[in-house]
Parts: structure tokens; C-alpha cells; sequence
């Protein structure tokens, strides 16, 4: 899989302290958010997914095609430097 671009995850929910994912509000709610792309900034956004080029090699011949890979970094690994459960790249 190669990366094209991201979709950032916040602008749908997630993260948002009042109307996150899955939140429930008794009833019919809607908000939005805007974000200005050229100010978000990548190494403190946890949840993200890749927008990818993809390509298959196996016992069916090549595949080429299109996909998404979801990235959601939560926990400690210490090879990454992350030490807290939300932490970021060092």
C-alpha cells in the first residue's frame, strides 16, 4: 500500500468534546467543524486514514487497485518513543 493523502478522523466526530463518535443526545443534534488543512498539524493527530494505492501479489497473479489503511496510535511502544497512552512521535 502506498499513501496518497490522509482524511483526518476529528472532522468526523472523533475527538470532539461535545459531540463525539457515537455520542448519544436524546434525540435529532448536528454540528459541524471546519479545519484549514495547510494548519493541521500531522505529529499531533492520532487517528488518521491513508488514502492508498494498493497493490496485490500472490498465487492470483497482480492486483492493483485503490484501499484505505486506518491508523489510530494508542499506548506505549517503547521502539516508537511513546510512553503515555495518547503520546505522540518524539
Amino acid at each position: 500500500m502506498q499513501p496518497k493523502f490522509h482524511w483526518y478522523m476529528k472532522g468526523v466526530g472523533y475527538g470532539h468534546e461535545t459531540f463525539g463518535h457515537g455520542y448519544y443526545h436524546g434525540g435529532p443534534v448536528a454540528t459541524y467543524e471546519e479545519h484549514k488543512l495547510n494548519e493541521v498539524d500531522d505529529a499531533h493527530t492520532l487517528h488518521i486514514q491513508a488514502i492508498c494505492d494498493a497493490q496485490m501479489t500472490g498465487s492470483l497473479g497482480e492486483r492493483q487497485g485503490h484501499g484505505v489503511l486506518e491508523q489510530l496510535i494508542i499506548g506505549p511502544h517503547q521502539p516508537s518513543g511513546f510512553k503515555e497512552l495518547l503520546d505522540m512521535a518524539p
